[in-house]
């Protein structure tokens, strides 16, 4: 609750120090004394953006200082936590020079100006003609009527469920984006796998390849030799064993004459053997040699491919081998990338059911909630004058089910037969709003965690007889919040909790508001006052009256 607010060169204002009841609040005083002050000195502390005309003339700056003590609403509460603002009582401070600069504070904490008005629009509900309100946000009417329909556990899990059913698709999006890249990184492995598959090559193969080429590519040249070497060793007349195998004779004839010839019998006879042994492994080889063009090609082609490999891959064969397996190993770790992607799918599936069944159980809890809210705020708006205005809370649904369900609510208003329904941001009067915002708020009483409320003009239009229920209703409403009106209704201000009384006065030839708060026969001559009557023994045994 706010528990005081001090205001210093505020407009018409030079200093003033109020303290707040935890009921109903109410502000009056003669038209022109300068109510709106306190709305709009509130209104500045709470983060408003105000005109610099409103510092007091001759003053270089103007100040207002709110405390606030008690609980205050979790949302509150939390976003002090995390602005590292919690304290036991909550000040607000807010100081404004004729130059247009501001400073803002919290707990005596230096803050952007976005920051404080963040707060107040947690704290506080300023309803009037020219104040914006929390209610006239669409995203505040819907958290509202979720808290009306109990429903805000099932919104949470909803929440909960949308976020996981978002971050599983953005991963699948994310892991469906990668498998399209690894296509095409799959792709080109496969094709450099298959490139190198298709010579097979092994270790050595290259040596033996390069081998075989330089006998096929110069086989005429060899067998050419081999013939010739053939015929002079065995093959033609005189040949090179027959001269040995004659030879040979001689030196056995000779060497029994003379024994110390007999090792270069042995030594020519052993030449003849491995002569004959050549010329049959030469006789060998011609026979079995074949001047094969076709293989000459294959070994030709393979030794470029295998050339190529090296170039592309090696520079060795063994590094081609290598990066063989290499490749062979970067596929298998692709073949996770469909698998995974296909769990995530039927997870997505799963979560979208839950999402769709929870959805359908807000869905049937906001009808029921929106139609019991619509009766009753249109009962209300009745009781408080407005008999002919109907009031409708809209279900406005959304083209897929985002994180606060598969529909919007929003609230609208017919104010007059005939007239167009309107949503509640283009409703214009200040007596008007505030009297439908009262209705609203009478019915959402226990679902609006706003802890205080701020009513002016809200007797715009109205006389004694509706006066008189609209201060019930306000004082009601003041058991579950902290109400300050402005009113001219002594009606309505004799049921206050509080009273402050606002007048203007000359000083030192300026003219000066002042607020007071006033009890016992002060107020009695207020509320005399109201009444219209004189301060004289009639009017004040009316006062008293109408304070019992």
């Amino acid at each position: 609750m706010l528990e005081s607010l001090k205001i210093r060169n505020f407009a018409l204002l030079e200093k003033a120090s109020l303290k707040f009841s935890k009921g109903l609040n109410v502000i009056t005083g003669q038209t022109g004394a300068g109510k709106s002050i306190l709305i709009n000195s509130l209104a500045m502390v709470l983060g408003e953006r105000v005109d610099r005309k409103i510092v007091r003339s001759g003053s270089d700056s103007c100040e207002v200082v709110a405390v606030f003590a008690g609980s205050i609403p979790k949302a509150a509460a939390d976003f002090l936590k995390e602005k590292d603002l919690c304290e036991e009582d909550l000040i607000l401070r807010r100081k404004f020079y004729s130059r247009g600069r501001s400073n803002s504070y919290i707990n005596d904490r230096n803050v952007p100006l976005s920051t404080l008005n963040h707060l107040g629009d947690m704290l506080v509900d300023i309803h009037s003609q020219h104040q914006h309100q929390a209610l006239l946000k669409p995203a505040v009417q819907g958290e509202l009527l979720d808290r009306y329909a109990s429903a805000e556990d099932e919104v949470k899990k909803l929440k909960e469920l949308w976020f996981q059913k978002r971050d599983l698709e953005v991963r699948r999006a994310s892991m469906a984006e990668k498998q399209y890249r690894t296509d095409e990184e799959i792709t080109r492995l496969l094709n450099e796998k298959n490139e190198i598959d298709s010579v097979n090559p092994e270790p050595g193969l290259d040596e033996e390849i390069e081998k075989e080429y330089r006998i096929l590519s110069n086989i005429e040249n060899i067998y050419s030799v081999a013939e010739e070497i053939y015929e002079v060793m065995y093959d033609k007349e005189e040949s090179i064993s027959e001269i040995i195998a004659s030879y040979l004779q001689d030196a056995r004839s000779i060497s029994e004459v003379d024994e110390r010839l007999k090792p270069v019998c042995g030594q020519l006879n052993s030449a003849l053997v491995a002569i004959e042994e050549a010329s049959m492994n030469l006789g060998s080889y011609i026979e079995s040699t074949e001047f094969d063009t076709t293989r000459l090609e294959e070994v030709m082609e393979k030794r470029s491919r295998l050339a190529g490999l090296k170039r592309k891959f090696g520079p060795s064969l063994e590094d081609v081998v290598q990066y063989r397996k290499q490749l062979e190993e970067r596929l298998k770790s692709y073949d996770n990338y469909e698998k995974q992607i296909k769990e995530l799918a039927e997870e997505i599936k799963k979560v979208s059911e839950k999402l769709e069944n929870s959805s359908a159980v807000i869905s049937r809890l906001r009808k029921t909630a929106a139609e019991n809210l619509t009766r009753e705020v249109t009962e209300n708006l009745s009781a408080l004058g407005m008999e002919t205005a109907k009031f409708r809370v809209g279900l406005n649904g959304l083209s897929d089910i985002g994180p606060g369900g598969s529909e919007r609510a929003e609230f609208y208003l017919t104010p007059n037969p005939g007239e167009p329904e309107m949503e509640f941001t283009r409703i214009a009067s200040g007596g008007e709003i505030s009297r439908v915002m009262l209705a609203v708020k009478s019915s959402l009483a226990d679902a609006d965690e706003t802890p205080l409320l701020i009513f002016d003009e809200i007797d715009t239009g109205i006389g004694a007889t509706l006066g008189e229920k609209v201060g019930e209703k306000l004082k009601e409403l003041s058991d579950i919040h902290q109400i300050i009106t402005v009113t001219h209704l002594p009606q309505i201000a004799c049921k206050a909790d509080d009273h402050v009384k606002v007048h203007k006065k000359s000083a030192d030839g300026r003219t000066v508001t002042k607020i007071v708060q006033v009890k016992g026969d002060e107020r009695v001559r207020e509320i005399a006052r109201m009444l219209g009557g004189k301060a004289d023994k009639s009017a004040s045994l009316r006062a008293k009256e109408i304070l019992k």
